[in-house]
Parts: C-alpha cells; structure tokens; sequence
C-alpha cells in the first residue's frame, strides 16, 4: 500500500501538469457554459454568467450532448448487443437466449432511475464537448445495483499508461465535517472530529481519492486488499488515510474527444469554437450599445438659449428657443454605424460557433424531408467528421462502461447461469446504436452500388456476376440496417437446404429422363411387335 504522503505527492505532480489546460477550460466555463469553476474560486450562489452577451455556444453544446446520448446511448432503444466470436454457438438457441436475456438485464439496470445512468451521460457529454475531456464513475452498490455518476472535471486529475490508456485517476473533492463523518465513520479523520466536536458539522474538509494499479497482487483472493486497481483516500488537512481498498475494474471512465500526440487530456470543439464565441461577446456589447444609442440617442445641446437641467423622462417638459436657422436648440446627435453589417458579421460568427459543434448536420439528420440518398450522403460525411470521435468513444467510454456493468452485475447475481457451451468463451460487445449504424451504412451502401453496377454489366456480359458473392452481400447489408440475428440462417443450414435442393433437382431430373424413356418405349413397343412375324403365317 502506497502511504498517504506519496499519494499526495502524486496528486501535486499531476496538479502541476494540468494547470495549462486550467485556463482554456475556466474561458470555456466562461464564455461558452456560464458554470463551473477550474482557477476562478466563488462561493456557492454566486453568479458565473457574468460574461455572457450571446448563448450560441450554450445552445450548441447541450444541442450536441442531447444528439450524443440519442445517437449513442439512446435509453429508449437497444444501443449494444451481446455476441460470441463462434457462428455455431451464437446459432444456439441457449446462448442465444442467454445473450439476450443478459442484454435486456443491462438495459434494465441503465434505466433504472435509482443509477442514474441517463443523467450521467448527458453530463458526461456535455463536459466531453465543452471542455475535450469528461469523466464518470461507476459504482457497485450492493443491493441497490450500479450507481453512474458524472464528476466534475474540475476534480479530476489522470495519468496514462505505456499503452496511452488512462490507468490512474486522483479526485480531489470536498467534504462538511457531517458529510465526512457519514461517509468514512470511525475511520474520520482527527480534525473532523473536532470540527464536529466545536458544534461545526458545516465546515467543509478535503479529501483526494486515488485510484490505480496495484503492482502486485494474487488474482485468486478475493479481498479488497488483492484487486487489480487499488483505491485509497486521504484526508489533505490531516494528511492521513481515511480509507483504502480496491476495485476489480477501474471505476473511472475518463474520455477524450480528441487528444494531441504527448497530451494527456483531449480537446473538444468547445476549444474550436472558443475564439469565435469570445468574438462574438466583444461584438454582442458593442451591438448592445449601439442599440441603447439608437433608442436613447445623446443629447446635442446648445451653450445657451437652454433652461438646464434637461428633462429625460418621458413627458419631461424642456424650455428653450429656436436658432437663426430654425432648429431646436436640444437635438438628438445622430452617431455613424452600420448596424446591418455588425449583424451580418455577428451571424457569420455564431454560424462558425454552430459548425464547430456539429449542429447543422445534426439537425439535418433529423429532418424528416430527407430523402435516401440525402440520408446517405449525410451519414457519410457525419461519418467523415465524427468517425475517429466515436471510435475514442467506444474504446474509452461505452467499451469500459459495458464491461464494468457486466462485471457488477455478475458479482451481485443478477444474471441466469449461462449454459454451459458459454463456459470459458469470450462476449463481445456490437454496437447497434444510430451512430455504429451510421458506420456500417457506408460499407453496405457500397455493397448495394456495386451489385447495381454488376446488374447493369450481366445485360452485356452475364460472366460478371460469377464476381459476387449474395450471401456474403445479403449479411454486410443486414448486418448494416441492425436487423436481429434470426433473421438469417446459420451458413451451414443454407449449406444443407442448397445440397436438399440440388439432391431433389436431381432426383426429379432421373425420374424425368425414366419417364421419357418409359414413354419412348412405349411407342416403340407396338412397331416392334407389328414387325414380328405372326403364328401361322406363311
């Protein structure tokens, strides 16, 4: 077990080596969310909109997270499916059932309300576009199933490993003296207790939870003290642990949308976008006091002729005589500006904050005016854009999420025991989701182009379509459209069905040729005897 000094000692070091992203991510918080806190420190009540003159980025980013979570982890449709790497086995009636049953078993657990887990994602999404990076915990709770919960990036620092993986994660967080007490018991630290010993039970201690892999330990026990991952935390005002343990699967699932070579946390089009939004603040200002001038114009007045003070207000009564020239000595002083053109400018601008965050394609994905082929060409360049995304997503997001889920959720006993073929066999996860669909659909729109171009050509030259294989066809495009696995029948069932047909052509080709032949001689017959000498004849 690592002691509570060097678990802080970790702690600082990754702290140093966050603080540069600290100050992209507080102007993010700033002038694209009005929320959250990373160096700038207030008190809870306080207002964080205060530079917010135009929402288009707010608007954009929640419009992306709600597109993500239906797109990708939609709680109202079946977004993964559970397979095994063997045709014949996933064929089996048994393990089909059981993987099946075992898929609605999750689902059911992601919708429970008690876990959380619709909330979490569009909070996690929500941090992954905004600020490049997001992270959720994963929590098994015995008894009560799994807890998802998001936390704040503010609190997270990470470490990858050799592989570029994210291994180690320490959360820094606060507690009320109560709350610290409620959560680590008789294991509370001294100045807690002391806290709540003066009548404080308000006052707010910290802590830092570290979580990461434990370099020796023995699979086969099943303590807390020998997991994979060890988990520790440590009271920062005392500098002592208040609680250790481990976990069989690292209960952080850190994301990043994209991340530069020898970065360790990602950037997400709210970085993209960050430049255009402050542009469009600085524009929104001056816009909103050109506006107060055009309906509150400044005063010219004369330096003499004027009874002072000027009178404002509506129905304000202001004395005073004409010039030479007939003209009133009080005027409105009519200001230069192109107030058209500031708006055109500032449209431009909100568009590229809009671009950066995939608003328009998204929103055309949800026209119901669309026709096929536009679908498909959207699809194509939504894959275009977002294809590495989600990728990073599957690997470090809805991959480690699944896995974690399944592996609370066996350990609490909340599946059947599967049979006996699925002893020793690895599940694999498949993506059906509209997003993973939108990945196939390229490969099976180019099946479908390709046996129109092969049609074409057989009109001409029949030998062609000795090119194409229909079963291999038929399955990339089912496969594609995500219809369910009984549709199709095994391969070696439509193996046996073609020897059926083929035995059957051949016996019905035997019985053909018999029946000819019995009919050939059947004709034949009475010309042969007509042929044969008759008894008695000379």
């Amino acid at each position: 077990m690592t002691d509570a000094p060097e678990i802080i000692r970790r702690w600082e070091q990754l702290a140093a080596e966050r603080v540069v992203f600290e100050s992209t991510w507080q102007d993010v918080a700033d002038y694209e969310l009005g929320r959250r806190d990373f160096l700038t420190k207030r008190t809870q009540g306080e207002r964080r909109d205060t530079k917010l003159f135009d929402t288009t980025a707010m608007q954009s980013a929640d419009f992306l997270a709600s597109s993500l979570h239906g797109f990708m982890t939609n709680p109202s449709t079946r977004w993964f499916e559970l397979r095994i790497d063997d045709d014949y086995l996933e064929k089996s009636e048994p393990v089909q059932l059981w993987l099946e049953d075992a898929a609605d078993r999750m689902f059911a657990v992601f919708a429970d309300p008690d876990g959380m887990h619709a909330q979490a994602c569009h909070e996690f999404y929500l941090d992954l576009g905004s600020f490049g990076t997001a992270g959720m915990f994963i929590g098994d709770a015995p008894g009560k199933g799994v807890i998802y919960q998001t936390r704040a990036l503010g609190e997270l620092y990470v470490a990858e490993n050799a592989a570029g993986r994210i291994d180690m994660v320490f959360r820094k967080f606060s507690l009320s003296a109560r709350q610290a007490k409620q959560e680590f018991g008789d294991r509370a630290p001294p100045k807690v207790e002391q806290a709540l010993a003066n009548n404080k039970p308000h006052e707010m201690f910290e802590f830092v939870h570290a979580v990461y892999p434990r370099h020796e330990y023995d699979g086969q026990k099943q303590d807390s003290g020998n997991m994979p991952f060890e988990s520790c935390y440590v009271s920062l005002a005392d500098k002592t642990k208040v609680s250790e343990g481990g976990f069989r699967e690292l209960p952080y699932m850190i994301a990043r949308w994209s991340k530069d070579a020898g970065e360790t946390y990602g950037r997400g089009p709210g970085w993209s976008a960050l430049a255009e939004q402050q542009m469009l603040h600085a524009m929104s200002k001056t816009m909103l006091k050109a506006a107060q001038k055009r309906a509150d114009p400044p005063l010219l007045v004369a330096d003499d002729g004027v009874m002072l003070p000027v009178r404002t207000v509506p129905g304000g009564l202001n004395f005073g005589r004409m010039d030479a020239n007939r003209q009133e000595f009080i005027r409105a002083l009519k200001t230069e500006g192109d107030v058209g053109l500031t708006l055109e400018i500032m449209e431009q601008r909100r568009q590229a904050v809009r671009d950066a965050f995939y608003t328009g394609i998204l929103q055309m994905l949800r026209d119901p005016r669309m026709t096929a082929e536009q679908v498909r060409a959207l699809q194509d360049e939504m894959m275009r854009l977002m294809g590495p995304t989600l990728g990073r997503l599957q690997s470090e997001f809805l991959g480690p999420m699944i896995d974690r889920t399944f592996a609370i959720m066996a350990r609490q006993m909340l599946f059947d025991d599967p049979p006996e073929e699925l002893a020793g066999r690895e599940i694999r996860v498949e993506y059906v989701s509209p997003l993973a669909k939108m990945q196939k659909a390229g490969q099976a729109n180019a099946v479908v182009k390709t046996l129109q171009v092969a049609g074409e050509m057989a009109a001409f030259a029949p030998e062609t379509l000795d090119n194409i294989d229909p079963d291999q066809a038929i399955r990339i495009i089912s496969e594609a459209n995500g219809a369910p696995m009984k549709v199709l029948r095994d391969p070696r069932v439509v193996q046996a069905m073609r020897r059926a047909k083929q035995e059957e052509a051949r016996r019905q080709a035997t019985l053909a040729a018999t029946e000819q032949m019995a009919g050939a001689v059947g004709k034949v017959a009475p010309m042969v005897k007509n042929m044969m000498p008759q008894e008695g004849a000379a």
